[in-house]
């Protein structure tokens, strides 16, 4: 009987180890995981301000080529037109309330009459509209 406990006590001693070994290989794997995982967070904060750096860099470029400054020149060019346009427009409305004003209104035309009546010969004295060259 003392055979078979010194066995088992050995077989023991042998189980504990290898689970030791086990449990201490377990530990070394998890920090060298733990390491790598680090290690590919700062790799991967790097590429991003790499990549941010880089894009800025070629929107710079992009205003920079000659096609950026076409665009940026067509949205000026659009951008003056239509402040001239809405200024015309505004300056027309300005001149047709002056001579609504200036004209009683027996003797403004409709739209109709106005088409359906032969054109003048001789012009007529109408009010100057303001800013007009005689």
């Amino acid at each position: 009987m003392k055979n078979i406990g010194s066995r088992s006590t050995v077989v023991l001693l042998v189980l504990l180890l290898i689970s030791l070994w086990y449990i201490h290989d377990q530990h070394n794997r998890y920090e060298r995981l733990e390491q790598d995982y680090s290690n590919v967070i700062q790799e991967l904060e790097n590429t991003k301000a790499q990549l941010a750096a880089e894009q800025g860099r070629s929107e710079a470029l992009e205003k920079k080529s000659i096609e950026g400054i076409l665009k940026e020149t067509n949205k000026a060019v659009i951008s003056g037109w239509e402040t001239l346009l809405n200024t015309v427009e505004k300056e027309l409305e300005k001149a047709r309330s002056v001579i609504r004003s200036e004209v009683p209104s027996k003797e403004v035309p409709s739209k109709k009459e106005k088409n359906h009546q032969p054109a003048p010969s001789e012009p007529q004295n109408a009010a100057p509209i303001e800013g007009e060259r005689t």
